[in-house]
């Protein structure tokens, strides 16, 4: 009986293998192209700017947090009840204003909230396709 064959990943090689993956030629490669993507999207990450810093300290931004967590006490993406943030629908970039308006926050747990800010360093997409994003990633499906 034969056994099933698999062409190596790497676009356009014809290598054949045992198993699903990379040949020996493109492994490597592959690996440091992967490395490097999650080198770019952590340093991405980290050199975001933090305009807002300074409104988190006070106490009205306290008090709204805490509001917020008491009217929805779950990740509106997952419905999870562990590791809550208060999260900005669209970043405020220091308008005082939109920082403080209940209506432009919403309850995400962290891994959501860390998918939606990801996805917005990297794409900056509009609000609505981040949205389905990470519906999509935490529910498996998507609004299409």
């Amino acid at each position: 009986m034969a056994t099933k064959k698999y062409y190596c990943k790497w676009q356009g090689c014809r290598a054949l293998l045992d198993n699903a993956g990379y040949c020996i030629k493109h492994k490597e490669l592959a690996e440091q192209r992967q490395r490097l993507r999650q080198q770019q999207r952590d340093d991405a990450f980290k050199n975001a700017q933090r305009t807002n810093a300074a409104y988190y300290r006070t106490k009205e931004w306290q008090v709204l947090r805490l509001k917020k967590l008491n009217e929805c006490p779950l990740c509106c993406v997952c419905g999870s009840k562990e590791h809550l943030h208060i999260d900005h629908i669209k970043a405020p970039r220091g308008d005082k204003t939109l920082f403080f308006n209940e209506n432009n926050l919403q309850v995400l747990c962290a891994a959501c909230h860390r998918l939606k800010t990801a996805n917005e360093i990297a794409n900056r997409q509009d609000d609505s396709k981040i949205r389905r994003f990470i519906h999509s990633y935490a529910v498996g499906k998507t609004d299409d």
